[in-house]
């Protein structure tokens, strides 16, 4: 068993998936792979089952799938893929049901704790990470000696950064321009911040121990950084970009979420966000939540001058979650190491 899991959430995505793994397996720096996998229906589980092919591999067989072949029922709960050649072992677990983001990475952090890893190393199936992206992270890990989390320099496929990824700086700049990772600051060797996303976020058990688990019940949204703003605001614990560690990751566009813009079909995901947010900026009290109405604001004015359809539908999205979003208290779980590998 090495030190690291990285922790691959993986939902109807195998193309993504399997190139995910397969820049994982050639880090440089030894790592265990767990693929959280949230029930997907496309074939994950038997591609899984085959990563492999060594007689050594341990299959923990589980109750056969409602979807699948009967003798495809193969490691339905669990699959243990070791390779006793390689640095690199592959764990698939099915959740079994789809929990969404928030849940898969509870579930992932949950497991690193359970089985004995001493640090977890999160990211999203579309993510692909360069090959010293790990070993660039755990460099900087053992120089550094306490801290809350550390994350990679997040790039889009032509390059340029994130926009999605886009971690916070701390303490927060003057300037809003200045507020957040810019490609000036890839010249310095660490950026300190407050928050980021959980693509190559590279987090100490026993920090996540302290703090418990990302809040699975956000289901989508802003899990990750009411995570990371837990840590490094609530709890004070330093966190850092690593900014010649380097991710791509490939999602269709780089513009980011934009209630105003995004198409129709996808207004009632944002129901999430709205909601999650009116929770996480509320554990700041009233300087938090005057915030938060800042950030209703500034998406009311978008929606009236920007979107081209749906306007009611969005700012009824906004307005529901400001008001039912109160109502929103989700419990804070904590993990418990139980066995190892």
């Amino acid at each position: 068993m090495n030190s690291v899991l990285a922790i691959v959430v993986t939902y109807n995505r195998l193309e993504m998936l399997k190139e995910c793994v397969e820049h994982l397996r050639n880090q440089t720096f030894p790592c265990d792979i767990l693929i959280v996998d949230n029930a997907s229906t496309d074939g994950t589980r038997v591609w899984a089952a085959g990563l492999n092919s060594k007689e050594t591999r341990q299959l923990i067989k589980g109750n056969p799938s409602p979807v699948l072949p009967e003798e495809d029922t193969v490691a339905v709960t669990a699959t243990m893929l070791w390779d006793e050649d390689s640095m690199h072992h592959v764990i698939y677990e099915n959740t079994g049901s789809n929990l969404g983001g928030a849940g898969g990475f509870n579930y992932g952090m949950r497991r690193a704790v359970e089985m004995g890893y001493t640090y977890a190393w999160v990211m999203d199936d579309d993510a692909f990470a360069d090959p010293d992206c790990l070993e660039k992270l755990m460099k900087a890990a053992s120089s550094l000696g306490e801290f809350g989390f550390l994350t990679s320099a997040v790039l889009w496929k032509d390059g340029t950064l994130c926009r999605m990824n886009w971690q916070r700086k701390y303490p927060t700049p003057a300037k809003r321009s200045e507020r957040h990772l810019l490609m000036s600051d890839l010249s310095r060797d660490l950026v300190q911040i407050q928050s980021s996303t959980f693509v190559s976020a590279l987090f100490p058990v026993s920090v996540i121990c302290r703090v418990g688990l990302p809040i699975s019940d956000f289901f989508i949204w802003c899990d990750d950084i009411e995570f990371t703003r837990r840590i490094a605001l609530k709890h004070g614990l330093p966190a850092y970009v690593v900014t010649d560690s380097r991710i791509t990751h490939y999602i269709k566009n780089n513009e980011g979420t934009n209630l105003a813009k995004d198409d129709p079909e996808r207004i009632d995901r944002y129901n999430y966000a709205f909601r999650n947010e009116n929770y996480m900026y509320r554990q700041y009290g009233l300087k938090g939540f005057g915030y938060y109405l800042v950030v209703i604001a500034y998406n009311t004015f978008k929606v009236l001058t920007a979107a081209r359809s749906c306007r009611l539908k969005r700012l009824k999205v906004i307005y529901k979650n400001l008001f039912t979003g109160l109502a929103f208290n989700p419990r804070i779980e904590y993990p418990r190491k139980i066995t190892q590998l």
